[in-house]
């Protein structure tokens, strides 16, 4: 669920929220609150392996990469289009 939240949500957050540390903070809020639902529903017999953690923390920093990657990518649309290239003729 956390996972597939990153991967779907990353680049857009990245990209359509102009502030970037809003943007990674909106996506650690949102995938701390699935993990935390996410937690519950597998942890249901008391037993979370460490390597559930381990695949956790990537996902953030995948996330994170997404967000920070979306972020440049709509930066250099915006730049290219306000300044847009004197064609010769």
């Amino acid at each position: 669920m956390v996972q597939l939240a990153a991967l779907l949500l990353g680049f857009p957050a990245g990209y359509f929220i102009r502030n970037q540390r809003v943007a990674l903070v909106a996506m650690g809020v949102l995938l701390t609150a699935l993990l935390a639902a996410q937690t519950i529903a597998v942890g249901h017999d008391d037993r979370i392996d460490a390597i559930y953690w381990v695949i956790q923390a990537v996902t953030y920093a995948v996330a994170a990469g997404l967000v920070v990657w979306g972020h440049h990518a709509s930066a250099n649309r915006r730049a290219a289009t306000q300044h847009p290239v004197a064609t010769r003729r």
